[in-house]
């Protein structure tokens, strides 16, 4: 009998046998020649490279199954983009799924043929090429249905041995809603800053009529006690006019009061 074992990673998992089905008569030397040695232990390695193989292809699908899982379990769009092609290699179902893989990321995101530009649109696997860095920008996206909507996304890159960056991990947050939200806040200050100045300019009337008042009312004031100071002024002389109209009395008379 011939005995092969299979091996895989260092563990001997079976073995592979050649035998006489029949009794065969007794053979003074070995009765398998060394090339069949050879050939069976062959067979041997190359079944335990088959079953690696297989197993390893089984743990890369259960892994993928599972980067799949955790991956569409991201409410957020999230994306593995090839930095150099800009092709979607994985999506999520919020990014598009199965739908954008191997479409062009400013395809999926903003339906046009080239990579985005510019400071409105700023590339976010270009900045990352650039820069060797994480990187967060604001795009304003177009959907199939053409409506916009405010996009904050991030991106990071993916290095392979050599020191290149080869992918990048990109995600995004809709953030109209807080943009809305910001706008309507900036309007409101606005409002509140024009009805604040409004009354400003109420208050600074108010107290320039009240000065007004207050003047008219000294003014009044005096008016009416400026007699009364006259003859208060007269009695403490000891002296008393009284004026009296002419057709009464041709010229003024003259009274002395002298205080006892």
């Amino acid at each position: 009998m011939l005995i092969s074992n299979i091996i895989v990673r260092e563990k001997t998992i079976g073995q592979v046998m050649v035998c006489y089905l029949e009794e065969r008569p007794a053979f003074a030397e070995e009765p398998f020649i060394i090339n069949e040695h050879r050939l069976l232990n062959a067979i041997g390695q190359r079944l335990g490279h088959i079953i690696d193989r297989f197993r390893m292809m089984e743990e890369l699908q259960k892994n993928e199954a599972f980067l799949r899982t955790v991956v569409n379990a991201i409410t957020n769009p999230f994306a593995v983009i090839n930095a150099i092609d800009y092709t979607v290699e994985i999506a999520n179902a919020a990014y598009g799924g199965g739908h954008a893989t191997g479409l062009k990321c400013h395809a999926v995101s903003h339906q046009r043929d080239t990579p985005c530009t510019g400071d409105d649109y700023p590339c976010s696997v270009l900045e990352v090429k650039r820069t060797g860095k994480p990187f967060i920008g604001e795009h304003v996206h177009c959907d199939e249905q053409v409506n916009l909507s405010n996009i904050e996304t991030y991106a990071y890159p993916v290095w392979d041995r050599n020191g290149q960056i080869v992918q990048i991990i990109a995600y995004q947050i809709d953030i109209t809603m807080r943009r809305q939200t910001e706008l309507e806040l900036k309007h409101k200050a606005a409002e509140l800053e024009e009805m604040n100045t409004a009354l400003k300019v109420l208050l600074k009337r108010r107290e320039q009529d009240k000065d007004e008042i207050e003047e008219k009312i000294f003014a009044n004031y005096q008016l009416l006690l400026s007699p009364i100071s006259r003859v208060e002024a007269e009695l403490k002389d000891g002296v008393l006019r009284l004026h009296l109209p002419k057709s009464e009395m041709a010229k003024p008379k003259r009274i002395e009061i002298k205080s006892t």
